[in-house]
């Protein structure tokens, strides 16, 4: 480790080009999201039922979830990405 301030800032610019290919080698894992939703459903305001409190005061009669898992894949982005790990290799080396 050098104390030159441009020696630095040069092994700050190579770490960040590292760090570039680092992330590009990750990029086309697929990712997974998880989505949930909770929904009621009902006629509306319940007139007759002035003191109660709840959802049973807004008429929700019906209730019901719902859970999903989303895959995506990038498939055709592997030529994207081979062009920027290539860039990023040049600035490292440069």
């Amino acid at each position: 480790m050098t104390t030159h301030p441009a020696a630095q800032v040069e092994e700050a610019r190579i770490g960040e080009a590292k760090a570039q290919i680092h992330a590009l080698d990750r990029a086309y894992y697929p990712k997974f999201y998880f989505q949930s939703a909770v929904f009621g459903r009902g006629s509306g305001f319940a007139t007759g039922a002035a003191s109660s409190v709840g959802p049973k005061r807004l008429g929700l009669d019906r209730s019901n979830w719902a859970v999903g898992v989303t895959v995506t894949f990038p498939l055709f982005d592997i030529f994207g990405i081979r062009s920027r790990k290539a860039i990023e290799s040049a600035n490292e080396t440069c």
